[in-house]
């Protein structure tokens, strides 16, 4: 398997594997094409976007996806708990990365691809700048919040309900990483 960079030919594909990665557990969500579209219109949109993809013989397998924030911009997207929060943890920090999403095709979970992807996301982030990365996780989506944990990934301690689901929470996760291979 390789990790690369999404190329423009990789896009309806993706969109297919965040459907059949939100049908699955732990979200069991029939998310509609149009919102699919709607939200990765939003994501590639952002300043700083960048995504990797997971691909075996030819197959995509994975993707993960990120943006660059400044603390105005995830005042206005996340609230100002987390921005203040942002600010507190990032003084050091070159830039803010929001990493949107990690899915992985149901077929293929369980094969250690989402870890790949983190893996080779950081090593991408943590060469560019110095930064404090930012994500959210559903507090049930046990297999990632592992792969974070391995990655040194700690609980901000903010959380909220989902917007789909009140009786399930997410909770922001961070990362800083303050040193470049630039040093």
């Amino acid at each position: 398997m390789k990790i690369r960079t999404m190329r423009p030919a990789d896009e309806e594909i993706i969109r297919a594997m965040y459907r059949d990665a939100f049908a699955g557990a732990p979200w069991f969500e029939k998310v509609p094409e149009e919102e699919v579209l709607m939200r990765w219109e939003s994501h590639r949109g952002k300043i700083g976007f960048s995504c990797l993809v997971a691909e075996e013989a030819g197959e995509l397998m994975g993707a993960t996806w990120w943006d660059t924030l400044t603390i105005d911009a995830l005042s206005a997207e996340r609230g100002e708990t987390l921005a203040e929060f942002a600010l507190r943890e990032g003084t050091k920090a070159e830039r803010i990365i929001w990493i949107r999403e990690t899915v992985v095709f149901q077929r293929f979970q369980g094969r250690g691809i989402a870890r790949m992807l983190k893996a080779a996301s950081l090593e991408v982030i943590s060469a560019e700048a110095k930064s404090l990365i930012l994500t959210r996780m559903r507090d049930d989506n046990m297999g990632i919040l592992h792969v974070a944990q391995r990655f040194g990934f700690k609980r901000t301690g903010i959380r909220m309900p989902s917007k789909s689901n009140p009786d399930v929470w997410h909770e922001y996760w961070y990362l800083n990483i303050m040193e470049t291979n630039n040093e």
